[in-house]
């Protein structure tokens, strides 16, 4: 270690959950030994995976730091010191903390071409880990990250299967009450929506995908009570009712949307999303003139 050195070190994002390499880096003056402790962290997994040794990496950052000492690299790329514009009046933006202006997309793209004006250090970055600074590294759950010139940053991260889990059951259960209020509401008021029949058709298709998501009931079940306790008998026990709930319920346990898109329930396009005409019959049977099971998303 080169006693007394001082290092520009780009901090660290590995560990935040996904960010932008030209937006939010910020630099500090660290040790010798700071660079150790930071190879060494637990979170910076994917810096001792490039680099392979803590006496590699210094040995890069002492070459780095010759160049950034020398002029030869700019430590804090991202600042290039160009003005920021806003984009409404433009004019020159005095205080880039104020709230009321956006300019973080001006900032990303003025700091990319900072960080790829930086030869000297892409060439560094290749010599020590075999790397091109244009590549992300992939991890083995798949998040991705880029060097911001001495640590990485997280610019994508793979959904986990928890998530998974939590987002598919609610994507369906959205897009099967956002699809069945309307021609709920159009059967419920007798071929036309209504005021009174919209909000009823609302208040129980979401009530049924609420109560779905607490696995207390499923969605059918809650649907076809809903129904029922408004006295809408005939629209719950439906065929059409029967198979659309079948479809919503099979892709809630199955944690797939295959089963929506299998009974045509398909989000940007219009289809039939079953046979209607037995729900046609229903809804006639209870007043209305027409009931369209389509459109869904």
């Amino acid at each position: 270690m080169v006693e007394g050195r001082l290092y520009d070190y780009t901090e660290s994002r590995e560990q935040q959950r996904q960010g932008s390499l030209f937006f939010g880096n910020t630099s500090k003056k660290v040790t010798a030994q700071d660079l150790v402790d930071e190879f060494n962290a637990e979170g910076n997994a994917q810096l001792r995976l490039a680099f392979g040794s803590s006496s590699n990496y210094l040995d890069y950052m002492n070459e780095r730091q010759d160049l950034i000492d020398s002029g030869g690299l700019q430590a804090e790329w991202w600042d290039t010191g160009d003005p920021l514009f806003d984009p409404e009046t433009g004019a020159e933006i005095i205080n880039e903390g104020d709230p009321n202006i956006d300019y973080q997309q001006q900032m990303e793209t003025l700091s990319e071409g900072g960080y790829n004006a930086q030869y000297a250090m892409h060439q560094l970055y290749k010599k020590y880990t075999g790397n091109s600074h244009r590549d992300s590294i992939s991890a083995e759950n798949g998040d991705q990250y880029r060097w911001n010139g001495s640590s990485y940053v997280r610019v994508y991260t793979e959904p986990t299967d928890s998530f998974a889990k939590a987002l598919v059951p609610a994507v369906a259960l959205a897009v099967a009450s956002a699809g069945l209020a309307g021609p709920l509401a159009s059967a419920i008021g007798g071929g036309a929506a209504t005021a009174t029949s919209t909000a009823i058709a609302n208040g129980i298709v979401n009530a049924a995908g609420q109560l779905a998501l607490t696995g207390d009931v499923n969605f059918k079940q809650a649907l076809v009570a809903g129904l029922s306790s408004y006295g809408y008998e005939s629209i719950a026990n439906s065929e059409a009712i029967s198979e659309f709930g079948d479809a919503v319920n099979d892709a809630v346990s199955s944690q797939s949307l295959s089963p929506l898109n299998e009974a045509g329930i398909n989000v940007g396009s219009i289809s039939d999303i079953i046979d209607v005409n037995p729900f046609v019959n229903a809804v006639s049977q209870s007043g209305a003139t027409e009931a369209v099971l389509q459109g869904v998303f």
